[in-house]
């Protein structure tokens, strides 16, 4: 592998590749498939692909700022995956203020209110990196509104987008967010104690932590079975074994895991489905038509 490369691939992980991915590809799906019946989805739409960018580039920012204010809980929550030094993070500092100015720009382009949000979520990323990941709960409200905001952009750009199924997976995107980020709380609360952070379990330890995980799963658990419900009471036979068969029993699986859970890497996996639920959830628009 040459330097050059190398360099690329490194900064692929820095700025959570696989994350941005799933945030591209879940707009694109929402701009195709929540849409009327018989009304195709239009990928020619110049201001969907402005608005894609536009958030990935404030994704990759986000990530970037998030582990220059994170770099001494980096090296003991993961120290085989530390990219940015005290060496480097004025170089990558640049990075992420160009990638901000750059995603605002493309979100100007796109539609006003696009650059509204896309400002927003610049903001609430620099302060969720430096002020609120340190301190119980804001920190994780602050990604879970972020998660949502990712596809609530789309709506003033796609013509005739079923708003009230955009809000829907919306509040679903943030739900699961919120678990995942108080899981993940868990996990690397070694890591942030040492560094200071007054995070859940930091402040009142794992085991009022893992309540906090377990209460917020049951309220994700109850509004996918509530949709699961809406869907078959209209007759989307397919959506609703999709949901409860794909979504809700994994997230039932996802609740005994962190109800059984003791060690760091239970967390972990747990974490890690939690990412599947809301992929598997995401996917479940293309049955809602």
């Amino acid at each position: 592998m040459s330097f050059s490369t190398a360099k690329i691939v490194q900064f692929l992980k820095l700025v959570r590749y696989p994350n941005l991915l799933i945030m591209a590809v879940t707009q694109i799906l929402c701009a195709i498939w929540l849409l009327p019946l018989g009304d195709g989805g239009d990928l020619q739409n110049i201001e969907l692909w402005l608005t894609v960018v536009a958030t990935l580039c404030i994704g990759a920012g986000g990530y970037i700022i998030n582990d220059i204010f994170d770099m001494d809980a980096d090296v003991v929550n993961k120290p085989q995956k530390v990219f940015i030094t005290p060496k480097n993070k004025n170089r990558f500092g640049l990075i992420y203020y160009g990638l901000s100015v750059v995603g605002i720009i493309l979100g100007l382009l796109a539609h006003w209110l696009v650059a509204l949000v896309c400002l927003a979520m610049v903001v609430l990323l620099y302060f969720y990196s430096y002020k609120h990941k340190k301190t119980i709960f804001w920190g994780n409200l602050s990604v879970a509104i972020m998660s949502a905001a990712v596809l609530l952009v789309i709506i003033p750009i796609v013509p005739h987008i079923r708003t009230n199924l955009v809000i829907v997976y919306a509040a679903f995107a943030f739900f699961t967010t919120l678990v995942r980020e108080a899981t993940k709380d868990i996990e690397d609360m070694e890591g942030d104690r040492s560094a200071g952070y007054i995070t859940l379990p930091v402040a009142k330890g794992s085991a009022v932590a893992k309540k906090l995980v377990l209460a917020e799963t049951v309220l994700l658990l109850s509004c996918i079975l509530g949709y699961a419900v809406w869907c078959l009471i209209h007759l989307k036979i397919w959506a609703f074994f999709y949901l409860v068969i794909l979504t809700a029993l994994p997230t039932i699986g996802l609740l005994l895991l962190v109800y059984w859970a003791k060690e760091k890497q239970h967390y972990t996996q747990a974490s890690m489905l939690s990412k599947l639920i809301m992929l598997s959830g995401i996917i479940s628009m293309y049955f809602i038509l």
